[in-house]
């Protein structure tokens, strides 16, 4: 639980429907405009169809949010949505009322999406299709800092971060339990993130969870973050018994919301598969190949990489 939660679960029981649809006109709101056969229709123009864009700047508002950002120097807020395509919608925020990329500061991309899972997993995972609240892409960052050494780049990010995570979870989870989702779900595309989600989420397959908490107690008691990331990046990573080499396949990752998905990933058969996964797993890194990548790539080593 992030020190955010108590406050925005305050803050979410104080907002009305006319708080998050704000902006629409009264045309638009009508329920011709917004009803068909007794479902909002899929071209309301809502982001999930719930948020107007003047809707979710009232929720970054109250949330704090602008706060924050205008803190990291990120002011004169704006929000664009696209629902052209109904199945997937994208959320963009931007920053000196300047909707170009260059200005850039949130992309995410979702939709919902209905999992059956196929797949024997240990426990009573529920076999009926389940309705999740998907990640398909999201993006946070700084445009107006530059890498230092002391907060070099990861793979995948052009900018620095916006360290507002944790409140970005907090208002996801909020999101998904508004809309009575079972669940959030993300394939996390490289193994840096699927270090960082979880702390939140779980991996479906809990052989995946063993392998992510044996990679953090081995590979970061003796690697920064920062090494283990580019390491996965360059596919230097290999396990220590086998020396093959570990190639990061994304996999589904639960932000469990529903207490039938929240039950089975605190099941005894859940865990203890993790636990015998994460005795499975050892891990070391190449560290003269990884060293030669790192310098071709023009990226600062920050620890020593010599071979023994």
């Amino acid at each position: 639980m992030t020190k955010y939660r108590k406050d925005f679960r305050k803050i979410a029981e104080k907002l009305t429907l006319s708080d998050l649809q704000s902006g629409l006109s009264e045309e638009k709101i009508t329920l011709d405009s917004l009803i068909e056969g007794g479902r909002i229709k899929q071209e309301s123009g809502l982001f999930l169809d719930l948020f107007s864009a003047c809707g979710i700047d009232n929720v970054l508002r109250v949330f704090g949010i602008k706060d924050a950002l205008a803190a990291r120097g990120l002011k004169d807020i704006c929000v664009r949505i696209d629902t052209s395509d109904p199945y997937i919608h994208k959320l963009f925020i931007y920053f000196d009322k300047k909707k170009d990329c260059d200005h850039c500061i949130c992309e995410l991309v979702m939709k919902k999406s209905y999992f059956q899972v196929k797949q024997r997993f240990p426990g009573h995972f529920p076999s009926r299709p389940l309705n999740f609240l998907h990640i398909e892409w999201l993006l946070l960052q700084n445009p107006t800092r530059s890498f230092t050494d002391d907060k070099p780049p990861l793979p995948g990010q052009n900018y620095p971060g916006l360290g507002l995570g944790d409140m970005l979870v907090e208002l996801l989870i909020l999101l998904g339990r508004r809309l009575r989702f079972e669940g959030i779900s993300n394939k996390p595309a490289y193994f840096h993130t699927a270090f960082m989600f979880t702390r939140d989420c779980f991996f479906l397959n809990p052989e995946y969870q063993g392998l992510i908490f044996s990679a953090r107690r081995k590979l970061l008691r003796n690697f920064s973050f920062y090494t283990v990331a580019w390491a996965s990046y360059f596919e230097c990573i290999y396990l220590k018994d086998s020396k093959e080499k570990f190639v990061w396949q994304p996999d589904w990752i639960i932000l469990p919301l529903s207490k039938e998905l929240i039950k089975y990933f605190r099941s005894w058969e859940y865990r203890f598969t993790v636990k015998r996964a994460e005795r499975k797993f050892d891990f070391e890194i190449d560290r003269k190949r990884l060293k030669e990548l790192m310098h071709k790539k023009g990226l600062p080593i920050r620890e020593d990489l010599t071979v023994d």
